[in-house]
């Protein structure tokens, strides 16, 4: 087996799993695909585009040339992309465990606070206000790297950016409407999807 189609398949399981037991730990389970504050396009693209991606990954892994009208042909001294794409996929995995043992029971799949949501300073967001998002971006990457294929690439790529566009925003001012100053304060202090520099 191709040895970027294997990394493939066991770093997207391991994703998945990872995503599982703590979707599940958080209570998360069976939460409505979007909220009253939600961006009406992010559930729209869920929906629209997310069962399509999902059947490509599961073409992609059991029988590739099924795939191969998306490939996207890389010359064999352009390898070490796909292999920084592993290096990728498997640190995202690391930070996403890291992200979510700091969140607990605050994860939630959409902008939502709820009555018992606490502010949350450690783990990475000592440093940063929304790790999850550019971690779940890098692994976009990283999946569109290690497959070489558009379509599994592409979709999630762009919904993850259409998020990050729009939704911290909005989290950001339901979390100032539950905690007030404590959070304006934390806001000065860290960045948005990168640590702060000089502080």
């Amino acid at each position: 087996m191709n040895p970027f189609r294997l990394s493939f398949i066991l770093l997207f399981v391991l994703f998945i799993v990872v995503r599982g037991y703590y979707h599940r730990k958080s209570g998360t389970v069976g939460e409505p695909i979007e909220s009253e504050a939600e961006n009406k396009a992010i559930p729209f693209l869920r929906r629209r585009a997310g069962v399509p991606w999902i059947i490509g990954v599961f073409v992609y892994m059991v029988y590739p040339p099924w795939m191969a009208w998306a490939e996207l042909p890389l010359p064999d001294w352009l390898d070490w992309l796909r292999w920084l794409g592993v290096g990728f996929a498997a640190a995202t995995i690391a930070l996403l465990v890291w992200i979510h043992h700091a969140l607990d029971k605050n994860f939630s799949t959409h902008a939502r606070i709820r009555a018992d949501h606490t502010l949350v300073t450690s783990g990475p967001y000592r440093w940063v206000r929304h790790p999850m998002y550019p971690t779940l971006m890098l692994f976009s990457l990283a999946a569109f790297l290690l497959s070489a294929n558009w379509f599994i690439g592409a979709p999630p790529t762009l919904i993850v950016a259409l998020i990050m566009i729009t939704r911290p925003s909005t989290e950001e001012q339901q979390l100032i409407e539950k905690f007030g100053d404590e959070y304006r304060v934390y806001m000065q202090r860290t960045g948005r999807f990168l640590p702060r520099l000089g502080r």
